[in-house]
């Protein structure tokens, strides 16, 4: 009868362990490879005027995607997303609380350039721990973007999304089913912030060498148009050139300052 040395029982075991293990994780990782999403993105138009928006204006840093339950509408997970590099969609992972739960639906707040607006010096990951209590709607009304402190408001700026289905339609979000990387749905995205192009209509007589935006409001919300309590006005009297840009050249008796630059959250007229 042949004996068996229990220094190779030892080591069979190490070895079939780590084998395993291995294992293990590498099928973890491609079923997580799966859950990547593509999703093509817009940015309004805005139709009432010929101006389109600048290249810098359309730059999407990050977004973030909150899922909200459709019947109660209480916070159940996020995920952050990113531009892919050559086109205008964006990509993400599910996250692992609604990967598995196929075509099932979610109410979705989605926050374009989400971190460029934090207060504190926040990660995403923090600003989303901070206001999980939030149902959906309270959501919509509390999403803020951080106080601007002595400087105009420059590019990326802040953008709330919604979900559109194919025929342009708002929708829920709806999880793929397994082994699916795309849903019938894109992201529209709406800028937070007012932008002011100048016409001077007489430049033969007048030239206008700059021009800033005075008695704004330093912060506001992602969705709605009210004014938060805590966004005090940043006053024209001060001596910085804030919101300033600089004047164009002057064709046939006209100057424009209409590529952007100038740009202010909703106030409020006494």
């Amino acid at each position: 009868m042949k004996k068996f040395n229990i220094n190779d029982l030892y080591l069979f075991l190490i070895f079939a362990l780590v084998t395993s293990c291995y294992s293990d994780t590498f099928v973890e990782i491609e079923k997580d490879n799966t859950t990547l999403l593509d999703l093509n993105y817009s940015i309004e138009s805005h139709k009432l005027r010929t101006i389109i928006a600048t290249p810098e204006e359309q730059k999407i840093k990050d977004v973030v995607f909150l899922f909200y339950d459709t019947k109660n509408e209480s916070f159940v997970t996020h995920a952050i997303a990113y531009p892919k590099t050559g086109n205008k969609q964006i990509s993400f992972k599910l996250p692992s609380e609604i990967k598995n739960k196929h075509g099932e639906t979610y109410k979705v707040i989605i926050l374009g350039n989400i971190s460029e607006y934090l207060s504190n010096s926040k990660s995403i990951d923090q600003y989303v721990f901070q206001n999980r209590y939030f149902s959906y709607r309270e959501m919509l009304k509390e999403a803020i973007s951080r106080p601007v402190t002595g400087s105009r408001i420059i590019t990326p700026l802040p953008f709330s999304g919604v979900l559109l289905s194919m025929n342009n339609n708002e929708s829920d979000f709806i999880v793929p089913e397994k082994e699916n990387n795309s849903i019938p749905l894109s992201v529209h995205f709406t800028r937070s912030v007012a932008r002011f192009d100048l016409f001077n209509l007489d430049a033969n007589n007048l030239i206008i060498d700059w021009a800033k935006v005075c008695n704004y409001r330093q912060q506001g919300y992602f969705y709605n148009s009210d004014v938060p309590a805590s966004a005090y006005v940043i006053e024209g009297t001060n001596t910085n050139s804030i919101g300033e840009v600089t004047g164009s050249d002057v064709t046939d008796g006209k100057q424009a300052f209409n590529n952007g630059g100038l740009y202010a959250y909703p106030n409020m007229v006494p």
